[in-house]
């Protein structure tokens, strides 16, 4: 009889070593997978809930700011328990850094699942630390992925692909900001051409008005504001994050058409004038512009500016900027034609109702020659001696209330008076340009009249007048620059103003004043 081989049994033992292995491996593969499969399934879930709680503060937000809500009445306090105080401080102090104690941290609430319901929100089953002023939404235990804890959406690390992948090794994003005007007081800010040398897909926008004191976050790569300001942005995804980015949104005070011109209602051919712009608040966040406010507009329309933003690290940003200007003359539709012998008593315009405080605004157009030749010609008021609210050319023939009138002579001017009581200082404009300010005393005096400061025969004007506006207010620098003379209105004791006239026919006129004289026709180009 034959023997069995010895060699044989050790193949045998050594196959089934080794398939015992390749199932241990199988299992390990299949236990990892599984592991693997829990913890996406853990981390979409977190993150979906953290959407849905930042949704519900953003909310929460709107309806604060319109006063429907009071917010520190929702949630709980952070000392509400000792779990909660000890919780709040190890995340919010400790691990988030928000404050270097709980005592600092202002606004922050805690929300339970009771808070939860009581608001109606659905599918979130995690507690939260908010604050709804700042928008904050912060986890309460946070989710342990891969070996880092995380308790915000800013920290999560969708599209970082490579975990152990170090920030250090690359340059700092950087990126392209655009706007576009959408609306009134509506601007689409787009990021775009975004340059990384890493490996990351997704990225986070963060924004926020200067000096503001929380950030808006955004997923797109796009959004929307609704205010002329500064806006400091940068992108971030994890610890990987891009430099601030400054950017002047719509910085006009007038109207920007959709080519970014801006319509100017005053006369550029030919001569420098005056713009303001609305760049925020230049004190309080350290913002400087070249050259100085207001800006001056050149007859090419064009004008180049910097603003200079200093952070709050001390690191300086410059903004360049030009603005196109739809340069045009504005010659008025119509106007009052007087040839000296002629004026309008406004019976409706009482001196006593504006003293006080006043601005005083007409747009005149004198001929140089006519002129020269009457002494003390009166625009419009009443006065006697030294009293009462006028004003006129003087015996030097080339001054219109104390400023050189040389320059504006033969062509349409916006002329501006505005005076304080308690200052007694009178200042005077000319196309919104302040030439002086003097001291004096406007004191009342009976009656107002259109096209004589004094009734004597020889103190009427001679030349053009296409409207007249009165507030019993003074006006500031920035507000004689807004004034529309060529509004078409007549009106007397009017809810802005006190009133506000344009002479551009008789029977108007006639409504609110009584003519005087014969001299005086209307007239159009």
């Amino acid at each position: 009889m034959k023997r069995k081989s010895g060699n044989s049994k050790g193949v045998t033992l050594i196959a089934l070593v080794i398939t015992i292995i390749i199932l241990l491996i199988l299992a390990s593969i299949a236990t990892y997978s599984g592991i693997d499969v829990i913890n996406s399934s853990k981390l979409t879930a977190f993150t979906t809930e953290m959407k849905i709680m930042q949704t519900q503060v953003n909310s929460l937000y709107d309806q604060w700011k319109n006063g429907d809500i009071d917010k520190d009445t929702i949630g709980k306090d952070l000392t509400s328990s000792t779990e909660v105080q000890e919780q709040a401080n190890l995340v919010l102090v400790e691990e988030l850094g928000f404050a270097s104690s709980i005592s600092e941290l202002t606004g922050y609430k805690y929300f339970d699942q009771d808070t939860i319901q009581e608001l109606g929100i659905d599918g979130v089953e995690q507690e939260f630390f908010i604050n709804i002023e700042q928008r904050e939404v912060v986890s309460y235990n946070g989710l342990k992925y891969e070996g880092d804890m995380y308790y915000t959406l800013n920290q999560l690390p969708n599209g970082l692909y490579n975990v152990d992948y170090d920030p250090n090794q690359a340059d700092a994003p950087t990126f392209d900001v655009n706007y576009e005007i959408i609306g009134e007081n509506k601007y689409r800010v787009t990021i775009s051409n975004i340059q990384y040398d890493g490996y990351i897909d997704k990225w986070y926008v963060k924004y926020q008005e200067d000096g503001a004191d929380y950030w808006n976050t955004t997923e797109d790569l796009s959004f929307v504001v609704n205010k002329s300001e500064i806006y400091k942005i940068y992108i971030e995804n994890g610890v990987v994050k891009s430099d601030y980015v400054y950017k002047l949104l719509g910085n006009s005070k007038l109207t920007r058409d959709k080519d970014g011109k801006i319509s100017v209602p005053r006369e550029i051919n030919g001569m420098t004038n005056y713009i303001n712009f609305d760049i925020g608040n230049l004190n309080n966040n350290n913002i400087t512009v070249e050259p100085s406010l207001p800006f001056a507009i050149n007859s090419n329309g064009e004008y180049d500016f910097k603003v200079t933003i200093l952070d709050e690290n001390n690191v300086s940003h410059t903004i360049n900027e030009k603005v196109k200007v739809e340069s045009y003359v504005d010659n008025p539709d119509y106007w009052l034609d007087l040839d000296g012998t002629a004026h309008i008593e406004l019976n409706n315009v009482n001196q006593n109702d504006f003293y006080q405080e006043f601005t005083i605004a007409t747009k005149i157009k004198i001929n140089r020659e006519e002129q020269q030749s009457k002494m003390y010609m009166g625009l419009y008021g009443n006065h006697y001696g030294s009293e009462g609210i006028a004003r006129q050319f003087t015996e030097d023939t080339s001054y219109l209330a104390s400023v050189d009138y040389t320059n504006y002579y033969d062509k349409w001017t916006d002329f501006v008076v505005t005076y304080n009581q308690s200052l007694k200082q009178l200042k005077i404009y000319f196309n919104g340009e302040l030439k002086g300010a003097f001291g004096t005393n406007c004191l009342p005096y009976e009656g107002f009249n259109i096209g004589t400061s004094f009734l004597l025969s020889d103190r009427q004007m001679i030349g053009q007048m296409s409207c007249l506006k009165i507030w019993d207010k003074e006006l500031s620098d920035e507000e004689v620059l807004q004034i529309d003379l060529l509004e078409e209105d007549i009106n007397v004791r009017k809810e802005d103003s006190y009133c506000n006239i344009n002479l551009k026919s008789e029977d108007e006129i006639k409504e609110i004043g009584t003519f005087v004289g014969t001299g005086y026709s209307f007239e159009k180009p």
